[in-house]
């Protein structure tokens, strides 16, 4: 990086804005990779990419289109990507069958654990049997787009600003291997979600004393929806009598929603004091902001019942579970809504003694503050 008043090269490590180490990148820091500059002459900048896999048939491609020039300068780039479920290692059969036989593995039964039979007619959906005849990973797929855009505008001698968009968009992400038979339970991201933009202004060379200044402010802004469903069974004895003791499954949808916002401003001075001394101050501020929302879906079953027949009892299952009524809706809050506030403080000095040796120092301070709202629940 070089100096923004001199053109000298820096030694320390800087990002965007000139920062050092005690100047925390905050959370609407873009890195600096492929933001277009000012040129001397018009330029126009293009490219296209593509990658295919076979190993998941899966592929992206991106496309890109820009232009720079003394006053101006700007890209757009977007992509997009599909991957199917994808195959690991090389496998010719995978039984678990006989891991059961041979009492290695042992699978619940709600009843028979229960009440000490022996009938073996409701087996928990947890820990099931299965066989696998390929390498294919089931439920690892995933489907998405992005939209990168920038911009920068010469405002005047030594004055510019910049603008930046991005945008992410993912769907039907899985879980790999979560589905069944391999996993009780099917876990996955409908969607996923990111917007993010900032906006920043730099003068530069403002007055001999003042190397730089800038304000950047920004807004980012997560959301993603995970999806799990999962079987629960459990039986219900008569009171008193005990018979017939009916099974019930429970089939649950539970949906859950997570958003995240963030809005923020940086402000910075680079400031030469002395000769061989260069000082970076400013000042930080954003507030991370989230909430949750939860949707659980129930659909209750029967499955059958235990009875008492003439040499004891007797298992009356179902051929397939016999669903009793409507879902059931329900929005439970587990997580209560949150927000996170820092303003920062920062102050740097690099002292070049020699040319070959510097002395950098610096302060920071944080101010932190936590806000939780009480959660409620509706049904």
């Amino acid at each position: 990086m070089r100096d923004i008043a001199t053109g000298n090269e820096l030694t320390a490590a800087t990002d965007e804005r000139g920062t050092y180490s005690v100047t925390l990148p905050s959370p609407g820091t873009y890195l600096t990779t492929n933001s277009p500059t000012f040129t001397d002459s018009r330029r126009w900048l293009y490219g296209m990419n593509g990658y295919y896999s076979s190993n998941e048939t899966g592929w992206r491609g991106t496309l890109s289109l820009g232009a720079t020039g003394p006053a101006y300068a700007f890209r757009v780039q977007g992509g997009l990507e599909r991957y199917g479920d994808y195959t690991a290692g090389k496998l010719d059969i995978e039984d678990t069958r006989s891991l059961f036989a041979s009492g290695r593995l042992r699978r619940t039964d709600r009843i028979d654990d229960a009440f000490g039979f022996g009938l073996r007619a409701f087996p928990d959906p947890f820990n099931a049997p299965f066989v696998r005849v390929d390498s294919l990973v089931p439920n690892s797929q995933a489907h998405g787009n992005f939209l990168n855009a920038s911009g920068l505008v010469k405002i005047g001698e030594n004055r510019s600003l910049r603008v930046r968009y991005h945008r992410r968009r993912v769907e039907d992400i899985g879980f790999p291997d979560f589905e069944e038979p391999f996993f009780f339970n099917a876990v996955g991201l409908p969607f996923s979600t990111l917007d993010k933009a900032s906006v920043r202004y730099e003068a530069r060379a403002v007055l001999p004393w003042l190397a730089n200044l800038s304000l950047t402010g920004y807004y980012q802004r997560q959301q993603r929806l995970l999806e799990n469903r999962f079987p629960v069974q459990f039986p219900a004895p008569t009171a008193r009598t005990l018979f017939p003791i009916s099974v019930f499954r429970l089939n649950i949808l539970s949906q859950t929603e997570q958003r995240v916002w963030t809005p923020g401003v940086d402000a910075q001075a680079v400031i030469v004091p002395a000769r061989d001394h260069l000082l970076t101050a400013g000042v930080s501020l954003y507030r991370d902001r989230s909430s949750d929302r939860r949707r659980t879906e129930t659909t209750m079953s029967l499955l059958g019942q235990v009875t008492v027949g003439p040499f004891g009892p007797q298992a009356a299952a179902l051929r397939s579970p016999m669903q009793l009524g409507p879902p059931t809706v329900s929005n439970p809050v587990r997580v209560p809504d949150a927000s996170f506030r820092d303003i920062g403080l920062f102050a740097q000095d690099e002292w070049k003694i020699r040319p070959e040796v510097s002395v950098i120092g610096g302060l920071r301070g944080d101010f932190y503050a936590v806000d939780v709202k009480s959660p409620r629940a509706t049904t």
